[in-house]
């Protein structure tokens, strides 16, 4: 986004962020953060990293990976998208 308003003197308000699976994250904080972007594009993305993530861990490590994803990898689009007042299309 910096480089897109500071090198190449885009609007802010005429930018649109599109994201494909794992990239709803970057893209939902940036919406987060520029509010007055013109929209927002999620295709395939999560709503929360914790179920994925524990579905590739054997059972018995669950609370670990809970703790784990809460504590330092919190993907959470949902979170964040409560927190971004423009449009969005999923």
């Amino acid at each position: 986004m910096r480089y897109a308003i500071e090198e190449l003197h885009f609007s802010v308000n005429n930018i649109v962020v599109f994201a494909w699976s794992i990239g709803g994250y970057s893209a939902c904080w940036t919406a987060v953060h520029y509010q007055d972007i013109r929209g927002l594009i999620l295709d395939a993305v999560f709503d929360d990293v914790l179920p994925l993530a524990q579905r590739q861990m054997p059972s018995f490590a669950s609370k670990f990976v809970e703790k784990a994803i809460r504590y330092y990898l919190d993907l959470n689009n949902i979170q964040l998208l409560k927190l971004y007042n423009g449009p969005f299309y999923l």
